[in-house]
């Protein structure tokens, strides 16, 4: 994926705003931009969510201003990917708005980068001079910097810039706001996509800190990889327990014991619940991985289009991050808990957590099977779907329509028959974004593999959607209500 990834606006002497810069990178064809004013972060989550409608990576970013204590240099640092909100980055913008009014000394880069580091970024250093930057880079590295932004290739130090990165490890960023101006930044910036960062450094940058996380986002694309290639063949089929529902081929059990392989030479002591295979873990904090190769095998089978990989990790019960890739539309969503949710590394906001909207005006996702189910188990209206709600849709992938919940393109998901692999990596994405999941419980489940069982699942935006919708669900009188909790 191509990418500028130091983008200034109108928020910062640019002459595009942040909607049209999103709209000019699009039009010219980049896979990525960051929108990183100085000093600032307005506009940057419009710009984000501009991107997400269009199908266009925006990163989150900022540029801060400082000037190095020790050799006196004029650097900036570059924050990158942090979560929303951003308290430490925007509590340093104030101040530097504030310190420009009353002539105050400019920030130390290494208090900006501490701040991108509490709020979840990544860092990268600018400096005008590359004596500056050898000798603030040892300082910063050992405070968690990642990257170096790289100057024009017609700058007397580029070269020596790019071997500084390669000998230290760390990224190489690029975009059109870097120049060689006063200060180390012309003041007029240059038009979007006139700088790119090189292929890859896009994805590393936006890639998990954590490194089961990346782990898990790698193994994904590459099992993605795998199924594409299946995918442009013939697919033999064969039925579970002879179930017309419940299809699986010979490229989920590979998927499979790929991603069982491969997690298993990095982590030899950890567990696994997948669809096809059962290793659940002995502790309740025992490491786990739960798996679903292909979610949406019916999808593979017959349209070649909305299935996804689907691989969460969990301490004993307690979630640590999910990963679910749409694998045809090369869409992958990512949830750390505490941390927050991505889609293509573009953070997902938390805005779906707020007050319930009317079931008439909301867009659920249920089948036909499901709709039958709770008719005959709980005594929901047949019409109840038709009905009570603004629209309803069926696309046959549980960890996908989850995670659209996540996005806003749907209200509520529901199911009557799931199992823990079908919705252990989405429902963290959705719990991120201030959605809930709540399941049907029975018996002693106080570990999570006792959840694999075949459970009625409500995923939806937020939880006064979820309590909401029980209530239309499940009315007085029917002939049992399930204990629904959210996970």
């Amino acid at each position: 994926m191509i990418g500028d990834l130091h983008v200034h606006t109108t928020h910062s002497g640019g002459a595009l705003s942040p909607r049209e810069a999103v709209l000019r990178a699009k039009e010219r064809g980049l896979g990525c931009i960051a929108v990183a004013d100085r000093n600032t972060t307005a506009g940057v989550w419009d710009a984000v969510k501009i991107g997400l409608r269009i199908g266009l990576t925006v990163l989150p970013g900022v540029e801060l201003v400082c000037r190095d204590g020790q050799s006196g240099g004029a650097v900036a640092v570059l924050g990158y990917c942090y979560r929303s909100p951003a308290p430490r980055i925007e509590a340093l913008c104030n101040r530097q708005g504030a310190a420009n009014d009353r002539g105050a000394p400019p920030l130390d880069p290494a208090e900006a980068l501490s701040a991108i580091k509490a709020d979840g970024g990544r860092a990268v250093l600018f400096a005008a001079e590359p004596d500056d930057l050898e000798q603030m880079l040892p300082r910063l590295i050992a405070e968690g910097l990642d990257g170096i932004e790289e100057p024009p290739r017609e700058n007397r130090g580029h070269d020596r810039v790019v071997a500084l990165a390669v000998s230290h490890g760390l990224l190489l960023t690029a975009g059109s706001a870097a120049g060689a101006g006063r200060d180390g930044h012309d003041d007029a910036t240059g038009e979007v996509g006139a700088r790119c960062a090189r292929q890859g450094v896009c994805e590393a940058l936006a890639a998990p800190a954590d490194p089961e996380a990346r782990l898990a986002v790698d193994l994904a694309r590459l099992a993605g990889g795998m199924i594409r290639d299946a995918a442009s063949r013939d697919v033999e089929v064969e039925l579970k327990g002879g179930d017309i529902r419940d299809l699986v081929t010979a490229h989920d059990v590979e998927v499979e014991r790929f991603l069982m392989r491969s997690i298993s030479e990095r982590y030899p002591s950890h567990r696994f619940i997948t669809e096809e295979h059962d290793n659940p873990a002995s502790g309740r904090e025992d490491p786990l991985w739960i798996i679903d190769p292909i979610d949406g095998t019916t999808n593979f089978v017959t349209s070649r289009s909305y299935f996804a990989v689907s691989v969460a990790r969990y301490q004993g019960n307690t979630p640590v991050f999910g990963v679910v890739y749409d694998v045809m539309a090369d869409e992958l969503y990512l949830g750390v808990a505490g941390e927050g949710a991505w889609l293509n590394g573009m953070p997902l906001t938390t805005a779906r957590a707020g007050a319930a909207k009317p079931l008439e005006e909301c867009v659920v996702e249920a089948s036909l099977f499901s709709a039958m189910r709770l008719h005959d188990r709980f005594g929901t209206p047949p019409e109840f779907l038709g009905s009570r709600v603004r629209a309803q849709r069926a696309y046959g992938c549980a960890s996908l329509g989850i995670c659209r919940v996540a996005t806003g393109a749907l209200d509520v998901y529901l199911s009557s028959t799931l199992s823990v692999w079908d919705y252990a990596a989405a429902s963290i994405v959705l719990s991120e974004t201030g959605g809930t999941v709540a399941v049907e419980r029975s018996g002693d489940e106080e570990r999570l593999p006792a959840l694999a069982g075949t459970r009625l699942v409500i995923a939806a935006g937020c939880s006064g959607y979820l309590y909401a919708l029980q209530r239309g669900l499940f009315p007085e009188g029917s002939p049992a209500r399930p204990d629904l909790r959210p996970l």
